[in-house]
């Protein structure tokens, strides 16, 4: 009786879908079809991670949960999967975010790529390496390019295809150094690999928050071109003649040692007559973003601040013009302008990097009666 019922009430249904539709059709109006829901932001970052996997290894994924959240640089070290493995992304500029995989979503990309299967082994408890991290960042720069696709018409999410692979961090120590200071939108992910959902994984992600772009002016003006001047032995007029272009060319390819300058400390002949091995020495108090950049004479190149590239020490460069838009709001003032000499304040003047033309303070006669300078420099080789 129940079936009964319930093949009449299906065909009623039917029948009153089919008169509706044909009503409408007699007076020349299409029938409508049911209005899909609006896909959510967590829904559609689903949607690109499933693809990306699906796309570049034919991997079975189930997103479980997403989630899409603004951080701190102070709170991305807190929402990490424990023995994550870390890959810094780099963007367009100097903008940097990072993406960290657990240990099962490793295993799962991993396994995929040379058993061409997801396993239910148990994941080693080793050390991530770098090779884990190129053998992820295929699927890094795809998830990316993915969900710009996805989410490029959301607030803050619009430059999230600008960002790749950049490079592998072993310890997330460091990555409070790494990251700039600022807002990040965040995606964490929990989600299972495999055709039997047997990897329970997690992704992360912190990116940047985009910023608005300048709009910039449809018809600029036309930029003076400076004038070349002819090399000295061509206004001389004798002799073999040697073009600037020739000149610059040789003078590019002299090598040039240059230092990076953390800090400086003086000490007396009778501290330094008692170092021994072991010995502790007292630094001033300085921060990583106080790096200078010197010649060996002593000049100073420009500032930076002090992190890790590749495994390598590295620096990262500050803009002279950036740093006095940040300390004064106003249009930047660089050294060596005549005509604004007058303008710029002293301090101003001596927080800039660039510093060639002022003297040293360290690089004193050597017939004076001073400490003697004990200088912690690292060499940076530069071709």
């Amino acid at each position: 009786m129940d079936g009964q019922d319930r093949e009449s009430s299906g065909g009623i249904l039917r029948q009153l879908l089919l008169a509706r539709n044909h009503s409408k059709a007699a007076h020349g109006r299409v029938p409508q079809l049911p209005l899909l829901p609006e896909q959510t932001p967590a829904q559609a970052a689903a949607t690109a991670i499933e693809r990306t996997a699906e796309t570049l290894y034919h991997l079975p994924v189930q997103t479980e949960s997403v989630t899409l959240n603004g951080v701190s640089l102070a709170e991305i070290p807190e929402l990490l999967p424990d023995g994550a493995l870390l890959m810094i992304l780099q963007g367009k500029g100097e903008e940097t975010g990072v993406m960290a995989l657990c240990r099962e979503a490793v295993a799962a990309l991993i396994e995929m790529q040379t058993c061409v299967r997801v396993t239910a082994r148990p994941v080693p408890n080793r050390r991530l390496t770098r090779g884990d991290a190129l053998m992820c960042a295929e699927f890094a720069n795809s998830l990316l390019a993915e969900l710009a696709t996805e989410l490029g018409g959301l607030d803050g999410y619009s430059d999230w295809g600008d960002f790749r692979y950049a490079t592998f961090l072993d310890d997330p120590r460091p990555l409070q150094l790494i990251l700039d200071d600022g807002l990040f939108r965040s995606l964490t992910c929990r989600l299972a690999f495999g055709q039997d959902q047997v990897r329970q994984s997690t992704i992360f992600l912190a990116l940047p928050r985009a910023a608005s772009q300048p709009v910039a002016p449809s018809d600029p003006e036309p930029v003076a071109q400076p004038r070349s001047e002819p090399a000295p032995q061509a206004l001389a007029g004798g002799g073999d003649s040697v073009s600037s272009a020739d000149l610059a060319a040789s003078v590019r390819d002299v090598p040039v040692d240059l230092f990076a300058m953390l800090c400086r400390r003086k000490i007396t002949l009778g501290e330094l007559r008692s170092l021994t091995e072991g010995a502790i020495i007292s630094l001033p108090r300085v921060t990583l973003s106080d790096v200078t950049l010197e010649l060996t004479s002593g000049e100073v190149l420009a500032g930076g601040k002090l992190g890790e590239a590749e495994g390598y020490h590295a620096i990262r460069l500050h803009d002279p013009a950036a740093l006095v838009d940040d300390m004064t709001g106003s249009p930047s003032i660089l050294p060596g302008d005549e005509s604004a000499s007058g303008l710029m304040p002293e301090a101003i003047s001596a927080a800039l990097p660039v510093d060639l033309d002022s003297p040293n303070i360290f690089l004193a006669d050597a017939g004076e009666d001073h400490d003697l300078d004990i200088t912690g420099i690292a060499p940076v080789n530069a071709g």
